[in-house]
């Protein structure tokens, strides 16, 4: 069951500050389109309300959205060139999203880095890795949606500024004023990481990744603030 609201997905908490031309320059020049900027998260984690809720990998399954609809082919080509041949390949209940089982032994550095793979990959839109809250020890499965909102003085230039300096894209706005985007292309960093950098800006008030929460029994689009 998932974490977002309209269109058949999810949104949630906090919004960002001006993230200056410095971090555009940065984009073109390294391959990570998140720049230097962007944390990383020696264990993985997402904001509630301002609280970091820690995760561990669940190297079960990966999620996976390829460039081009239902090719499973290429997610399996990518994997088995590096040496990690998918148990399955199955659909979710998410339009577009795929479940990508690993097999039974699969590390969690190794499902991490599978995940990685994929996403550096043109033949690939979005790819996670799983996760368990610690505390629930329950999956989570994340989609390729980053929900935001803004605070209502937020300069809408400085909004602009941070989702081009990211890559996020198709953003979507419902009445509420929440707002929801793809990851980018090509994105070295991870989703959580990516939604970790939205929430910490100046100009947003809350921001998470979507996601399958079987914590909370919710689903995308479900969620609310």
């Amino acid at each position: 069951m998932l974490t977002t609201r309209p269109s058949s997905f999810l949104p949630r908490p906090r919004t960002a500050a001006v993230m200056a031309l410095a971090l555009a320059a940065a984009l073109a020049s390294c391959g990570d389109p998140l720049g230097p900027d962007v944390d990383r998260q020696e264990t993985p984690f997402y904001y509630s309300e301002d609280q970091k809720i820690y995760l561990t990998v669940y190297p079960a399954r990966l999620t996976v959205v390829p460039e081009v609809e239902a090719d499973t082919g290429r997610i399996r080509t990518v994997l088995t060139r590096r040496g990690l041949s998918p148990d399955s390949i199955r659909p979710m209940h998410v339009p577009r999203h795929w479940f990508v089982h690993l097999p039974p032994r699969t590390s969690a550095r190794r499902a991490e880095d599978a995940a990685r793979w994929l996403r550096l990959d043109t033949g690939v839109r979005f790819a996670s890795a799983a996760y368990r809250r610690r505390d629930l020890n329950c999956p989570l499965f994340l989609v390729n949606r980053l929900v935001a909102r803004f605070r209502p003085d937020a300069d809408p230039e400085a909004i602009e500024r941070l989702n081009r300096a990211t890559g996020v894209r198709n953003e979507q706005v419902n009445p509420s004023g929440v707002r929801w985007y793809e990851y980018p292309p090509q994105m070295a960093a991870t989703p959580l990481e990516l939604a970790a950098h939205y929430h910490r800006q100046p100009i947003t008030e809350w921001a998470d990744a979507d996601r399958m929460d079987s914590c909370l029994r919710i689903g995308v689009g479900e969620a609310t603030p």
